[in-house]
């Protein structure tokens, strides 16, 4: 029986790899994220600090965003959330999954208080993200717990725990991602009983070949979550 599905964000149920926040635009920086001044500060900031990435980039968000004069609430940090593009099908797949009693779960490295504010966010039992430290003002103030590639396989095994009474059994779940930053979860689901699906926008690039080289995935599919699709009716067997 299939118990519950397991999401990557950004990439999978999104056609943008990378994440968007409005609040960091209005915050000066043009294109935002996907500004290439972003990761190249991202990546300077790891390396100063001897942190991870994905926690500088939750710092440099949060950097930005009060550049912007904004009070930095989870309002004002999930601007947009509400707009957000999804791959084709996104939504019904989910309202599927849940009218047949199949959990689905959202585990992202991205921002829980803008996650929380999607349009699909009622769809998911629970949301796994980066956490935030406020203040008595209720504004952000600094990361509190990143969601790490690492991190990600640790909440796997906590679900595994909930879901099946042991961390390593993964039997009745599936994991889908798109890149290099899910082989951790890929990984760990498909290698313990569960199954791993990468989902990709190009066949060929060399996200795909990262996790083809680790064998890391049980199935390969188009981000086409439209009901027919490859994915659909890979699902639908399970």
């Amino acid at each position: 029986m299939l118990k519950a599905v397991i999401y990557d964000f950004d990439g999978t149920l999104t056609p943008s790899v990378l994440p968007e926040f409005k609040i960091v635009e209005a915050g000066g920086l043009e294109g935002g994220v996907a500004n290439p001044k972003f990761f190249e500060e991202a990546h300077e900031l790891a390396k100063t600090h001897n942190i991870d990435l994905l926690d500088s980039v939750a710092r440099l968000i949060l950097k930005f965003a009060k550049k912007s004069g904004l009070s930095l609430t989870d309002k004002n940090l999930a601007l947009g959330a509400d707009k957000r593009q999804y791959n084709p099908g996104v939504e019904n797949f989910l309202k599927r999954l849940c009218e047949k009693g199949t959990k689905n779960y959202l585990l992202s490295s991205g921002i829980k208080a803008y996650l929380s504010c999607l349009e699909i966010a009622p769809l998911f039992t629970e949301i796994f993200a980066t956490t935030l430290n406020y203040d008595e003002n209720g504004e952000a103030t600094t990361p509190k717990q990143v969601m790490t590639v690492e991190q990600k396989a640790e909440t796997l095994r906590e679900l595994a725990q909930e879901l099946n009474g042991n961390s390593s059994d993964c039997t009745g779940m599936v994991y889908i991602g798109d890149g290099p930053t899910d082989i951790f979860a890929l990984e760990f689901v498909k290698n313990n009983g569960g199954e791993s699906i990468l989902v990709y926008h190009d066949e060929n690039s060399d996200e795909v070949k990262a996790v083809r080289e680790k064998d890391a995935a049980n199935a390969y599919f188009p981000a086409d979550f439209r009901q027919g699709s490859e994915l659909d009716r890979y699902i639908n067997k399970i």
